[in-house]
């Protein structure tokens, strides 16, 4: 029976990191979709995919260690590495409930067609919370 525990361990701990990774792009999501609303200058291009991460406050571009979800922003100890201009908690909050979410719903329904629905509901309606 252990090691039965420990490959649900793994598989849940690895759905967890999947909703964190999904938190950090719904942050994108949220961030950038209502400027792309309201529309911005022709000479700029501006999408979900570009430009990349930066600091809001700088503009210093991050690195992909200074974009792992939750564990960059304990590293850099909330602050942007180059301007240390402190890091909002809710980019932490998104991908930590999106974690638990993906989490709750593997447990509740499984690798199912339900669980991936209701993943897809749940992250919508943060995504449409954060973004208004």
């Amino acid at each position: 029976m252990p090691e039965t525990s420990a490959v649900h361990a793994i598989y849940l701990g690895g759905v967890f990191w999947a909703g964190l990774c999904i938190g950090s792009f719904l942050n994108v999501v949220a961030y950038r979709l209502p400027i792309m609303r309201a529309g911005v200058p022709f000479d700029r291009k501006f999408n979900l995919s570009y430009p990349r991460s930066h600091c809001p406050s700088c503009g210093h571009t991050l690195s992909a260690w200074e974009n792992i979800p939750v564990l960059s922003f304990i590293l850099l100890g909330r602050k942007c590495l180059k301007c240390k201009t402190p890091i909002s908690w809710r980019y932490p909050a998104v991908e930590l409930l999106t974690g638990c979410i993906f989490v709750a719903c593997a447990v509740i329904w499984g690798l199912t067609p339900m669980a991936f629905g209701m993943v897809a509901l749940t992250t919508m309606a943060l995504v449409w919370l954060l973004a208004v």
